[in-house]
């Protein structure tokens, strides 16, 4: 990229592609003769690092799977909730619900465009919802996707909320959130 005349190289594109305000961000993978940025990749999120000369089959095989990865992303935004809300059915992708919280009988979807409150059983949702949301505490039903970090008190969501961990939850979340990671990683 040192001669296209931009003063940038690709670690420097790679930040200002991260730092973009894109709903979708492009997975990236580096392919270079130096080893030393290596490192740097990581604080950019590269799918991946090779290092030339490159062997075709590890390069078949990295780009297999960053399809894998579009492909699988792909299908979690067909993933949808239908709701009763405001007299009609309304659709809601699964990725666009940080959390659900269960209040005064009625359920709050917490969503990237804002609140949705409506009349539903918190137990129904955690049966229909299996798999990409857990159950962290008894008023809380969390998107293991917009997970940011947790500790033993509490996770911490993409949306900046931090909610309540049941102690007596813990080792089921940390088990169904490691379990969540693996399968999005294949």
């Amino acid at each position: 990229m040192g001669g296209s005349g931009t003063g940038m190289d690709g670690m420097g594109l790679a930040r200002h592609i991260r730092g973009m305000e894109a709903q979708k961000q492009p997975i990236i993978i580096f392919v270079t003769g130096y080893e030393k940025y290596v490192y740097d990749a990581f604080d950019v999120g590269a799918f991946q690092y090779l290092v030339k000369p490159v062997d075709e089959q590890k390069f078949a095989e990295v780009f297999c799977r960053a399809v894998g990865q579009i492909v699988s992303e792909a299908e979690q935004r067909k993933k949808k909730l239908v709701v009763q809300y405001g007299g009609e059915g309304k659709a809601i992708p699964l990725n666009d619900i940080y959390y659900i919280e269960s209040r005064n009988h009625n359920i709050v979807l917490y969503l990237k465009s804002g609140n949705i409150e409506y009349y539903a059983k918190i137990g129904d949702l955690e049966e229909e919802l299996a798999g990409q949301f857990y159950r962290i505490h008894r008023g809380y039903l969390i998107n293991l996707f917009h997970v940011e970090g947790y500790d033993r008190t509490e996770v911490r969501m993409a949306n900046g909320d931090k909610l309540l961990l049941s102690r007596y939850k813990y080792d089921g979340f940390v088990q169904a959130y490691m379990d969540y990671i693996s399968e999005e990683s294949l």
